[in-house]
């Protein structure tokens, strides 16, 4: 890949980081649109952000956050911070099983 393209890959992954981190509604549509035009780092960069948003573990799979906003996309609600603590936890506890 060319230094431009990896400078272009380092600014969407970037971007999608920072849409992760401010945590608005609005950006989950634009993740879930993005994740499903890219491949390889930068969707596992942008399902980690949608992750960080919504507190779902669909990790890197474009059509799973497709079918999560088209079902759920207006009427949905981001978790509180502590909500997302509780999703984590459970998940923690749930995997220490396995």
């Amino acid at each position: 890949a060319s230094a431009a393209s990896k400078s272009q890959k380092g600014r969407r992954a970037a971007a999608a980081g920072a849409l992760g981190a401010v945590r608005r509604l609005d950006s989950i549509p634009l993740l879930v649109a993005r994740m499903e035009q890219e491949e390889g780092r930068l969707r596992e960069d942008i399902g980690r952000a949608l992750e960080r948003l919504t507190g779902r573990p669909l990790g890197a799979r474009a059509e799973a956050w497709r079918r999560f906003w088209d079902t759920y996309g207006e009427r949905y609600a981001l978790p509180s911070d502590e909500e997302l603590a509780k999703l984590a936890a459970a998940r923690e506890k749930s995997q220490e099983r396995y």
